[in-house]
């Protein structure tokens, strides 16, 4: 790694930057020093502008189970370190698991581009739902989230797995009892539907009806 580091963009940095490589004392870093940490040796601290690369590769493979698994806890650590700006870069891989990741930052950037969701009391945090809806899945589709929201409860989250895994960022969801519909866009990878069909969610797309 580090190799790469001081081939590929110590070049590039202005004289006044000074490029600080781990391990080191993340104490003893000075005034305009870019900083390069793994999340576990930067646990604890925090700076202005934050960097996350390569998000997509926070997987490993679990040797007891042969199984590729999502390191949740290092990417968590990772994104929280930001004070005021955070950049994050993904490449969508064919593994299953960097596809999750990819899906779920993709989630949270759709949440926060959407107005903040509160408990509903008046008309215009009805309006400012409705909205928000309607911005994620486009406004031809308006007709149709109106008949949705009278008939029924529509709830914006991620789908989990009963272990706590993510399973994917669905438009919104709807429990119709016996079933559970997710709504996904047409971006959506053929592995994320058979996930969620193993845990008896059914997947619709914007426009589809909700039948039993």
């Amino acid at each position: 790694m580090k190799p790469l580091f001081k081939e590929y963009v110590v070049p590039s940095l202005p004289r006044k930057n000074e490029l600080l490589l781990f391990p080191m004392d993340v104490k003893s870093r000075t005034d305009g020093a870019i900083l390069v940490e793994t999340p576990h040796s930067f646990k604890g601290f925090d700076a202005e502008i934050v960097f996350v690369v390569a998000a997509d590769s926070f997987v490993k493979k679990n040797n007891q189970t042969g199984k590729y698994e999502i390191l949740a806890n290092p990417l968590y650590v990772a994104m929280t370190r930001a004070r005021s700006f955070l950049k994050i870069s993904a490449t969508k891989s064919i593994g299953t698991q960097s596809l999750q990741i990819c899906e779920a930052l993709r989630w949270c950037l759709h949440n926060l581009r959407r107005p903040d969701q509160v408990e509903l009391g008046d008309a215009n945090t009805e309006k400012e739902e409705f909205e928000g809806l309607l911005a994620s899945v486009g406004v031809k589709h308006r007709d149709w989230i109106a008949r949705l929201r009278r008939r029924h409860r529509l709830r914006c989250e991620p789908i989990l797995t009963p272990e706590g895994k993510f399973l994917a960022s669905p438009l919104f969801v709807i429990d119709v009892k016996p079933q559970t519909f997710a709504c996904l866009d047409d971006r959506a990878d053929e592995e994320t539907c058979r996930l969620l069909a193993e845990q008896g969610i059914r997947v619709i797309r914007p426009g589809e009806e909700v039948v039993l």
